[in-house]
């Protein structure tokens, strides 16, 4: 900021546009042509303004007379104030961009503890759902168990069944081969009533009605054992058909069991959220980490801003202190001082340029990975 007796200069602390105002205005409001932002027109009460206009004034009877042109000194010293004057405006500038990162950085803050008390409640919320799939997963043990059960006794059954189909077939055989022993038999007693009508003279009678008895009786024991096992073969075709009942039972009951495979699919569901639960954990973690790097920033910004006003004051004080013996070698030191302070502050503004920048990344990735995690939530728990 520039001021003379007649006209004060400054920069817009906004956009750091250049504007002249009468002396008269000092004080008061007035509007930014470029960014149409209000501003406070600068007194001149203060010291540098009121040093300056010492200078200005005092120049001429310094030089001999009140028309004699200012001398290389004091040019140089009005260059000097007014890169102190455009510091000063960039200070200005970097104290907003300040004041803007510590109210994101706020917010960021809340946001932050929104997120992770929503967080919270989703680990909660996941942690109801793990007990959940812990019981639907002892269920399905339970259920596999029962139809490895199941199994065994359906393997046991049918062996059974298998051994009295076998055991069927055999007394079926039997049956058939006493059904031709008492053909073959009964084919032998007519026979043998024959010979013996034939032949009842000429025999011993006797004789043959004891055969005759002999051959009744193995007919009757064979008929009685034909008998006996067609009652054992209807048995075992009852117990056939009750087994192959019981069979069809437990395998309906197999089937039912099966329904637990939705309870494997679900556990395999469960793994995917909390995998992608991790992923949204370290996110934040990164995003905690970044935003305490962007306050150690902020911090180191503001100290070194601090040291620059009071090495700006002091180089100011030295300048004013000066005499003109040592004026060269003071406004040397001041090029110096001022042309390092541009440099830091034009860092300094790169510097906030690449944190705006990789805050906004930040977010973009955190939306994303919250966005992925709610759109997860949302589709199990439908």
């Amino acid at each position: 900021m520039i001021a003379d007796s007649t006209v004060i200069k400054f920069a817009c602390t906004h956009c750091g546009q250049r504007i002249s105002i009468d002396a008269a205005g000092a004080g008061m409001t007035a509007t930014c042509p470029n960014c149409s932002q209000p501003l406070v027109v600068p007194k001149l009460g203060s010291l540098h303004h009121r040093t300056y206009g010492e200078d200005v004034t005092s120049a001429p009877s310094r030089s001999g007379g009140g028309a004699a042109p200012e001398t290389n000194a004091a040019v140089v010293l009005r260059e000097l104030r007014e890169k102190l004057a455009e510091t000063e405006c960039a200070r200005g500038v970097a104290e907003a961009s300040l004041a803007m990162i510590r109210r994101e950085n706020v917010q960021l803050v809340e946001r932050i503890g929104r997120l992770s008390a929503e967080c919270g409640q989703r680990v909660g919320d996941g942690a109801v759902a793990a007990q959940k799939l812990a019981q639907r997963e002892q269920e399905l043990a339970a259920s596999v168990k029962s139809a490895g059960q199941l199994s065994v006794e359906i393997s046991a059954r049918e062996t059974e069944l298998s051994e009295t189909r076998a055991r069927l077939a055999a007394s079926e055989a039997a049956a058939e081969r006493a059904r031709e022993e008492v053909g073959a038999l009964t084919a032998q007693n007519a026979e043998w009533r024959q010979k013996l009508a034939a032949a009842v003279g000429a025999q011993d009678v006797d004789a043959m009605c004891a055969a005759l008895a002999g051959a009744e009786e193995k007919l009757t024991a064979e008929q009685s054992a034909r008998a006996a096992a067609e009652t054992q073969r209807n048995l075992r075709a009852g117990q056939c058909l009750l087994l192959q009942e019981e069979i069809a039972r437990l395998r309906n009951d197999l089937a039912e069991g099966h329904a637990g495979r939705e309870l494997l699919a679900l556990r395999d569901r469960f793994e995917v959220l909390e995998s992608k639960h991790q992923k949204a954990t370290a996110a934040l973690e990164n995003l905690e980490s970044a935003h305490a790097t962007l306050t150690a920033a902020e911090r180191q910004l503001r100290t070194e801003a601090r040291a620059a006003r009071a090495c700006a004051a002091a180089a100011e004080n030295r300048a004013e202190a000066s005499t003109d013996s040592a004026l060269a070698r003071d406004i040397a030191v001041l090029r110096g001082i001022i042309e390092r302070q541009k440099a830091e502050l034009e860092e300094r503004f790169v510097e906030l340029r690449r944190v705006q920048r990789a805050r906004l990344v930040l977010r973009i990735v955190y939306a994303v990975f919250a966005l992925a995690f709610l759109v997860v939530l949302t589709l199990i728990f439908l």
